[in-house]
């Protein structure tokens, strides 16, 4: 080889990179800051909260007729589902749903009386709040029935007292 050839350049490194990542980074900079982000949509609303005086200053009670709230416990290795909207026992307590096909049929009828009352379908509500060392299996068997029963809104709330 000659000198001549070894003192040339080869720039054979490909097209310049560097405008089209500038571009890039400054439509992502813009859709970042004039873009919203679509997390409230994937959350259940928040129904108003009243004061309730018969529990006493700094506590809530949720009003709104169209939200029924399950609690969840795992005992014994099955589940206990309860809520006071789906009935109460002869001692005045809430009934306890230990099968999903009981819970599916309180359910289904339940939702049948609240559309019968004149409530709109797509405004009912079902919150599943589990409590203590609640199974996430337990959980979600409660939720599946919900969806079976064709409540349309399902939302997950804490622990219920």
């Amino acid at each position: 080889m000659t000198m001549k050839a070894l003192q040339r350049v080869h720039y054979d490194s490909g097209p310049n990179m560097t405008p089209l990542v500038d571009v890039v980074m400054v439509i992502l900079i813009f859709l970042m800051l004039t873009g919203t982000f679509g997390a409230a949509t994937k959350f259940l609303p928040g129904a108003p909260a009243v004061p309730s005086p018969s529990r006493g200053p700094g506590t809530v009670a949720i009003t709104n007729p169209a939200v029924l709230t399950l609690r969840v416990v795992s005992r014994e290795g099955e589940f206990v589902a309860s809520s006071p909207d789906l009935g109460r026992d002869l001692v005045g307590q809430p009934i306890r749903f230990r099968t999903v096909d009981s819970l599916l049929e309180a359910l289904k009828t339940k939702r049948r009386e609240k559309v019968a009352a004149g409530m709109k379908q797509e405004d009912l509500r079902v919150v599943i709040s589990p409590e203590g060392k609640a199974k996430f299996e337990h959980v979600m068997n409660v939720y599946e029935a919900v969806l079976a029963a064709r409540w349309p809104k399902v939302g997950f709330g804490t622990e219920a007292r």
